[in-house]
């Protein structure tokens, strides 16, 4: 990342009351500027220190071009851009790092005094925003059905109890009738296990 100089340094020659007023103004927009600036590099390590696995996927376009972190994203080249927006580029692409790009598109937009983002870099940002958005959808699927799976089994220990505490404080005769029964209902939810498995 390139540094600008520092010119937090220099001080006005002139120590009048017209230019403090002024300096008060600059003094508060270096600032802004060096907050922004912490900012982005308290973030840049998510872009710059991928995991090992990623660095040895083949083909992942979408964390090369933020691998070493341009100017800005606007100044990323459309051709870059439409490589970026490609659904490959970012299916492979960690969260992590599709959550990076969002903060950082954002925090451009803020830094700029009109706060407009170029349409190029809006398009890659609702797709990125796309992208996490099916991420969190295909995960919301994957708790609903481990979710319904526990109810299942759930259900299946407690009539499971229900025989056998049956079976504990029966008669010789209901213990016989509740060990055929028992035996009866394993059978059913053996053989629907297995036909579950082939399934």
């Amino acid at each position: 990342m390139n540094i600008p100089p520092n010119n937090h340094t220099k001080e006005p020659r002139d120590g009048g009351s017209s230019s403090s007023n002024s300096n008060g103004i600059n003094l508060a927009q270096r600032k802004i500027i060096t907050d922004s600036k912490f900012q982005r590099v308290l973030h840049t390590p998510l872009m710059t220190e991928p995991p090992g696995a990623l660095i040895n996927q083949v083909g992942n376009k979408f964390y090369e071009a933020f691998q070493q972190k341009h100017g800005s994203y606007v100044d990323l080249p459309s051709a870059k851009i439409s490589e970026l927006m490609k659904s490959s580029s970012l299916d492979n692409a960690p969260t992590q790092s599709l959550l990076s790009v969002v903060n950082g598109i954002l925090e451009e937009s803020v830094e700029r005094r009109n706060g407009e983002i170029p349409p190029r870099v809006a398009c890659l940002l609702r797709k990125v925003v796309q992208e996490i958005e099916r991420r969190i959808s295909t995960q919301q699927e994957h708790l609903k059905t481990q979710n319904n799976l526990f109810k299942t089994r759930e259900e299946k220990y407690k009539s499971r109890i229900t025989v056998l505490e049956a079976l504990a404080s029966g008669t010789t005769e209901e213990s016989k009738v509740s060990k055929v029964v028992l035996s009866i209902y394993l059978i059913k939810n053996d053989e629907s296990n297995v036909h579950c498995k082939f399934q």
